[in-house]
């Protein structure tokens, strides 16, 4: 009986030893990050890590801190890694082989510096039942049906309802759409069921929109010939209506070259939105503007065709120039905020990011204070013109 107890005892030991052995030869990643990062995901089930930086992050040094299974080796070609060597993300996607004893697994991780785009839809014009969620895709995600993939179920705020999603830097000009509930049955209506578009360039941008908005077609064209563009060069326009996105990003708008040094571009914008301001750039900054200061357009219920054609003027003029010198403090704000050097300016202007006209101020002085007590949780646009015509917009951030 005592040797068969003792058969028994050596089996089971030999099993646990078994058990354990086969645990030391795993072969996985258990950690992956880098400083800084936004993310870091790491998927089993096709031996990937994705790594999300911060837009502007130099892929070609970064520092991964990782941790191994017991007892197993990291390789990118022959050379060992260990964790805080220095390796270069800047040709895309690297191969690390994971080895532990005989056992070997390749791993592909893969690293994008990205920028935060912000979605806000105003659902008030929606028919939303209990339990309703509100979702947002798009190109993106490879257009993910609602509540699948990588579509985003947004979350209700006093605001509208919100998400945020990371998308590489410079991808270019994305579209997008809501929808109501996980499928395609009950999607936004806006501009006649089209999908919205926006750009996202190397910096955070805001989307600000409204459920099945109402709207009219606004066609710009501005002759550029005096922009002295050369060949890859390109041509945006922005403003008020698009809450001043940066050339390049948002919903500022990419335009098309109509020939004879013309370029056009038709925008969609809310019925009966009222004084508008716009700017043309060249190239995806504000580095680059016409410089006959914004010019403005009232949008009512009809179709606007700019008729004959905006002309682009490269001439900076002393008003221009002082308009640049203008500051505002704090940012964010709270109950005031100051605005100074404003030598020319004749009024300030605080309005929505949709263009709605919250407080006008007449200005006689180098510098006011505004209160901005009555102001709601959000982003505010603060615009100073002169009597010139020219205007100069800030985004401010209120808490």
């Amino acid at each position: 009986m005592r040797k068969i107890y003792s058969t028994i005892i050596i089996a089971l030991f030999s099993l646990s030893a078994f058990v354990s052995g086969a645990a030391e030869l795993e072969t996985k990643f258990i950690s992956y990050e880098i400083s800084e990062q936004v993310s870091s995901t790491i998927t089993e089930a096709d031996s990937s890590i994705s790594v999300i930086m911060p837009a502007g992050t130099d892929l070609a040094a970064l520092v991964p801190d990782f941790t191994l299974s017991n007892g197993a080796k990291a390789f990118i070609g022959e050379t060992e890694q260990v964790s805080g060597t220095v390796v270069d993300f800047s040709a895309g996607a690297v191969e690390y082989k994971v080895v532990n004893d005989t056992v070997e697994q390749v791993w592909t991780v893969s690293v994008i510096a990205a920028v935060k785009v912000t979605f806000l839809v105003d659902m008030n014009s929606a028919e939303l039942a209990e339990g309703d969620d509100v979702w947002v895709t798009g190109s993106f995600n490879g257009w993910n049906q609602p509540g699948t993939g990588a579509s985003v179920m947004m979350t209700k705020t006093d605001s509208g309802y919100v998400a945020m999603v990371y998308m590489p830097e410079n991808a270019g000009e994305i579209a997008y759409k809501y929808f109501i509930g996980a499928s395609w049955d009950n999607g936004d209506t806006y501009n006649g069921s089209e999908n919205r578009l926006m750009q996202v360039g190397a910096e955070d941008n805001m989307l600000v929109d409204i459920w099945n908005e109402e709207v009219v077609t606004v066609t710009f064209n501005v002759d550029a010939t005096e922009a002295e563009l050369v060949e890859g060069d390109v041509v945006y326009v922005t403003g008020s209506f698009v809450g001043w996105n940066t050339p390049g990003t948002g919903k500022s708008v990419l335009m098309s070259d109509a020939g004879d040094g013309v370029w056009t571009a038709n925008v969609p914008m809310t019925k009966n939105l009222g004084e508008i301001e716009y700017k043309y750039f060249k190239n995806a900054s504000w580095d680059d503007g016409d410089k006959v200061g914004n010019k403005s357009l009232t949008i009512a219920d009809e179709n606007i065709t700019i008729d004959p054609a905006d002309l682009w003027k490269p001439a900076v003029s002393v008003e221009e120039n002082k308009l640049d010198q203008v500051s505002m403090y704090p940012n964010p704000i709270t109950n005031k905020l100051t605005i100074t050097n404003l030598d020319g300016v004749s009024e300030v202007v605080i309005s929505s990011l949709v263009g709605q006209i919250l407080d006008v101020k007449s200005v006689d002085a180098s510098e006011v204070t505004i209160n901005t007590s009555d102001l709601k949780s959000g982003i505010y646009l603060v615009v100073v013109k002169d009597n010139a015509g020219n205007s100069k917009a800030i985004r401010v951030v209120k808490q």
